[in-house]
């Protein structure tokens, strides 16, 4: 059963191109890359639109982008991995190939799952403020179902600004994943405020954006003061084997990661942060309370931890949390 649009994500499109290490995050030579490779749909709204999509209904959640047809189908991993997972695509841009390439990141994994990565835009700079503006009557209709922009910053900032205040227009919740966070000033005095009801920063972006470096759950405090006096309704900093630090104008609270008894030998960091927020959406779409489906958010990015690659985790896997 195909159910209505009740999320919009926006953000990049990209073809992943992994290889992984047998112990460090260093060079490997042709044989193991060759050995090890691996081709995947991905970019953090992609993955945000995948996770969240596998827990709702068929066609609740459509994802907003540009792509290009380029000879080499680079372009195809991220289209085909949304619509296995019923996410609507048809409000993504699909231009002629005129000599930019998709978005392409090439991500490296050691046995530890530790991950380093690295970049290529391409089309993703040519995602326009009218390829978000044209779309005004799908905003419409996810207001009217009182559903979630979630943005990342894998997209051009105007872009992104420009789908902030369409979906502040029209009573959307708001959310922010600041992967791919460049121009701090900007993002602080252009797309952060009163419309925004969470931010979800690792460690290192919640610095970047407070300048207070995260070591403990003090300092996390201080950095999401400084974030929250900025007008945003609430901060959910991602910390690794940490776990995560919540915060909001009445709730301060550390939620370590829960215990996983698993038969996995698989560890890869790859979208653990991206399942945190796919997941809340997901959950707040269902009517959980935010603290409730902060902790279940949580316990999904450590399910994903134990899988090779982005595999978004299903509502059997977070049933199992007690």
């Amino acid at each position: 059963m195909s159910g209505r649009p009740r999320a919009i994500v926006v953000g990049g499109l990209h073809t992943d191109i992994f290889f992984q290490n047998s112990r460090e995050l260093v060079a490997a030579d042709r044989a193991t890359i060759a050995d090890t490779i691996r081709i995947a749909g991905g970019g953090k709204s992609v993955n945000i639109a995948r996770m969240m999509a596998t827990l709702l209904p068929s066609e609740t959640v459509a994802m907003v982008g540009r792509t290009t047809h380029d000879p080499f189908g680079l372009w195809k991993p991220p289209l085909d991995s949304l619509e296995e997972a019923s996410v609507i695509t048809r409000y993504i841009k699909v231009s002629p190939f005129q000599g930019m390439f998709p978005g392409i990141a090439i991500l490296q994994v050691d046995t530890n799952g530790n991950n380093a990565s690295c970049l290529c835009q391409g089309i993703d700079n040519e995602f326009l403020e009218e390829d978000i503006t044209s779309l005004e009557k799908l905003f419409v209709r996810v207001g009217k179902n009182k559903g979630l922009y979630i943005t990342s910053l894998e997209a051009p900032l105007q872009t992104v600004i420009a789908g902030k205040n369409m979906a502040s227009k029209y009573g959307l919740k708001i959310m922010v994943e600041p992967g791919g966070l460049s121009n701090v000033r900007q993002v602080k005095e252009k797309l952060l405020g009163q419309d925004i009801f969470l931010l979800k920063p690792n460690e290192h972006e919640a610095e970047m954006l407070s300048g207070v470096p995260i070591r403990s759950f003090q300092s996390a405090r201080k950095a999401a003061d400084i974030l929250l006096a900025l007008g945003v309704g609430h901060i959910l900093i991602t910390a690794g084997k940490k776990g995560a630090y919540f915060f909001s104008g009445q709730v301060a609270k550390h939620i370590p990661i829960p215990v996983i008894h698993t038969q996995s030998q698989e560890v890869d960091s790859t979208g653990c942060g991206d399942q945190v927020l796919g997941t809340l959406g997901a959950l707040l779409l269902q009517g959980k309370s935010l603290e409730r489906a902060v902790e279940q958010s949580i316990y999904a990015a450590t399910l994903q931890f134990y899988k090779k690659g982005v595999q978004p985790i299903t509502s059997a896997e977070l049933s199992s949390l007690a």
